[in-house]
């Protein structure tokens, strides 16, 4: 390990195409809380499992292992906990452990290979895994053609799958198609499907820019190539695609966020997983709009802007996630030290560095 800090940054994926996060409320509120990290691995050969669900029994808190088999789960309620372990192919297990306030209590985990095939195992529209032989539902597996190249999903899914159709809609870059399953069901709300990545919940589309279609693993794949090629190890740096409020590894001295806090559903969830990452003594910037402190009718020209991009895109794409805040381009202070505040931080102050577009803030634990 160098003497140089640890860095951990939050870029919105429309701006900069490499962090996404479809983010939800899955801390437990409470004043005493502390912290579960801990380690899955094989039984057998001690090979670390990634994608494995970690879930703190009785509540909706719960963690995702990354490639090395870890976790960390900020936010737990300080009482003694029963912690469930499922990935796919393994069979469960459980382990009991007792939270203080403020501490971290280590759960390291051993798990058995089941005899349960990948092909058994779909992500319902809860974003659980469940067998299928359990599902009261049709489980389709669509595979992409051989002879014939597509360039989205959505040609993927089209006339593929009987009653699913996908209807292409303004031709815009990033934009995408409208799904339907056996047509419309409803003349007032929303007939786009509910759609999981990895576990994680995505907007589908319809005519907005679409995540669905935002897919771009080689652009992740290059910057690590990039990374690597510049001397720098994963030690130093990784690229991550991960649900942000569910809480990530690592101790880091600063978190950037920039220019996503007014896209995410649950801003308070995410800033307080990212106050969890800090080590003592540590800080996060945000950089977002640089609208008015409050709201002076007639507005200028960045003000008006931002309202245009909030009612268009903004507002909507934030919307397709169930409990969200919604907050919208137009951010103000106000809103973001409330923000901050719920999750945490001690101090939010503004930094003095001019810029048209962007305004700085520091959050101090």
């Amino acid at each position: 390990m160098t003497n140089r800090g640890r860095i951990l940054a939050f870029v919105l994926a429309a701006f900069a195409g490499v962090f996404t996060a479809s983010p939800k409320l899955l801390a437990a509120q409470g004043a005493a809380t502390g912290a579960i990290e801990g380690r899955v691995i094989e039984t057998e050969n001690s090979r670390p499992v990634s994608g494995a669900q970690i879930t703190v029994s009785g509540t909706s808190i719960r963690a995702t292992t990354n490639d090395g088999g870890t976790f960390r789960i900020a936010g737990v309620p300080a009482r003694q906990v029963e912690l469930r372990v499922r990935a796919i192919g393994f069979a469960p297990a459980t382990q009991t452990v007792i939270v203080a306030a403020a501490q971290t209590v280590r759960a390291d985990f051993k798990v058995v290979v089941s005899a349960l095939q990948h092909d058994q195992v779909v992500v319902t529209g809860s974003g659980q895994q469940v067998e299928v032989k359990r599902l009261g539902n049709t489980v389709a597996v669509i595979q992409p053609p051989q002879s014939t190249p597509m360039n989205d999903i959505s040609s993927i899914l089209q006339a593929r799958e009987p009653g699913l159709t996908a209807i292409s809609s303004a031709g815009l870059t990033g934009s995408g198609a409208r799904i339907r399953i056996r047509g419309n069901a409803s003349l007032t709300q929303s007939n786009e499907p509910v759609i999981f990545l990895d576990g994680i919940r995505i907007n589908s589309g319809g005519g907005q820019t679409s995540r669905l279609e935002d897919i771009d693993p080689e652009s992740i794949e290059r910057a690590r190539a990039n990374a690597q090629a510049a001397g720098l190890g994963e030690d130093r740096v990784r690229f991550q695609l991960a649900d942000a409020a569910a809480g990530l590894d690592g101790q880091f001295d600063l978190a950037l966020i920039v220019e996503a806090v007014h896209d995410m559903s649950d801003p308070v969830g995410v800033l307080r997983s990212v106050r969890a990452l800090l080590k003592p003594g540590g800080t996060a910037i945000v950089a977002d709009e640089n609208v008015q402190e409050s709201f002076t009718a007639p507005g200028d020209e960045l003000e008006r802007a931002m309202y245009g991009y909030s009612v268009l895109f903004c507002l909507p794409n934030t919307r397709a996630d169930a409990g969200s805040v919604a907050t919208g381009t137009v951010i103000r202070p106000a809103t973001m030290r409330t923000y901050a505040t719920e999750a945490g931080f001690s101090k939010v102050s503004i930094l003095p560095i001019e810029n048209y577009v962007f305004r700085l803030y520091r959050f101090d634990p």
